[in-house]
């Protein structure tokens, strides 16, 4: 028998050395860059995936492109794992705060959201037959006017 497995989040914390981006032979204005391409490296020994399901996330990018020049040592991230695609995140961030909150939301029962779709139906639709009323009402309105 053969068993349906929810998409599984897991989350692992991980605290980044971007030192080499420092080496010597290595330009100044290219440390950032070189940083981002650590994060991705990184990630791509411990997952053993490639690039393409590797995401980094809009504030641990902003964290190391914020002094171009003189980025941080080291940064601490969290690794979430959703559907074979991996999101990186800063430690204590707003947009890691929102996706754990979108995990702990639980899932409506099928009867509840087939009621909640017919009562948008309904809605939508009387929302149309005011909307026709109106019109007709303008019309003859025009007419009686002419």
């Amino acid at each position: 028998m053969v068993e349906k497995q929810a998409s599984k989040l897991e989350s692992k914390e991980f605290t980044i050395s971007l030192s080499k981006a420092f080496e010597k032979g290595k330009p100044d204005s290219e440390r950032a860059k070189n940083a981002v391409a650590l994060v991705y490296d990184f990630f791509k020994k411990n997952y053993r995936k490639p690039k393409e399901q590797l995401k980094i996330s809009n504030e641990v990018n902003q964290t190391i492109w914020q002094n171009s020049n003189n980025i941080p040592r080291k940064i601490q991230v969290q690794a979430i794992e959703k559907d074979g695609n991996i999101t990186i995140y800063l430690k204590e961030s707003k947009e890691l705060k929102a996706e754990e909150s979108k995990k702990e939301e639980k899932p409506k029962k099928p009867e509840e959201k087939n009621q909640a779709m017919h009562a948008k139906k309904e809605e939508k639709g009387e929302a149309v037959k005011q909307k026709e009323a109106a019109v007709k009402q303008e019309k003859q309105n025009e007419r009686v006017k002419s």
